[in-house]
């Protein structure tokens, strides 16, 4: 009885604890409409300060919400209305630093997905409350964690001008206006500079798409992260591409050209 009082209490402190952090921003991947209403409803009930977004019924919709959105929490039924897994398109994505939670009919899927993916809990269908709860408190308490280890590793330095940029061996100050595009490559994210030596950092580049100034930056593939400031013409013709400053061609993914064209028309 005594374990179930501080597991109650520690419970309620993690729940306070998802009041503290604003701007949360959750994808709900889900094709059967009446479970995508009851997830709304918890959340409207139990986390009203997260904002709810979907639902993303197919892979693709999945893959495009998630690029538009850029959403701290993934919670994800895994059969889907296309041949795709959610756990399939997962791993086309690549490195995911959202919190995800997965909702699913089939015990089956758990151990393949807690050994591919980094899972904050899989929940079984029909989800209960107290589940729930449990689950997006835990994920929130790793978003707090998640933001201060940032905070921690920048030595709190932050400016409109400059980021800190921690390598394998030293922390970098960049000058942001220097930045021609960041690539990612695997587990770290190379920062490329106009008229000096690109730097790569050890981190992946899903945490500096919120640490990058958001009306300047643009992330027009998976693997960049561009500095639109240094793009001088973008190509339709025979694949959309840009074209830097320094002659550097870009891929543009095709799930991010419409809202890239409309990035562009408020610069």
């Amino acid at each position: 009885m005594l374990h179930l009082i501080f597991y109650f209490i520690f419970a309620n402190k993690l729940l306070y604890k998802s009041y503290m952090i604003a701007n949360l921003k959750v994808l709900v991947v889900e094709n059967n409409i009446s479970n995508y209403k009851l997830i709304e409803a918890y959340f409207k009930k139990y986390f009203p300060t997260i904002e709810v977004l979907g639902p993303a019924k197919s892979s693709k919709e999945f893959v495009d919400l998630y690029f538009k959105i850029n959403p701290d929490i993934l919670l994800l039924d895994i059969i889907l209305d296309d041949d795709k897994t959610s756990l399939e398109t997962l791993a086309e994505l690549g490195l995911i630093t959202a919190e995800i939670i997965i909702t699913s009919s089939f015990e089956q899927y758990a151990l393949d997905a807690i050994n591919k993916h980094s899972v904050s809990a899989y929940l079984v269908k029909p989800i209960d409350v107290f589940s729930f709860r449990n689950a997006l408190a835990v994920a929130v308490q790793n978003i707090d964690i998640k933001r201060r280890n940032i905070k921690s590793d920048n030595y709190g330095y932050n400016n409109k001008k400059n980021i800190a940029v921690a390598t394998i061996d030293s922390i970098d100050l960049i000058e942001i206006n220097d930045i021609l595009y960041l690539e990612a490559d695997g587990t770290y994210t190379v920062f490329y500079l106009e008229n000096k030596d690109p730097v790569v950092a050890s981190k992946n580049i899903g945490v500096y798409d919120k640490l990058m100034p958001g009306d300047s930056f643009f992330r027009i593939h998976h693997k960049f992260h561009v500095n639109v400031n240094k793009v001088v013409k973008v190509f339709k013709a025979d694949g959309y591409y840009c074209v830097l400053n320094n002659g550097k061609h870009l891929s543009i993914a095709l799930r991010r050209q419409e809202q890239f064209k409309k990035f562009l028309n408020i610069k």
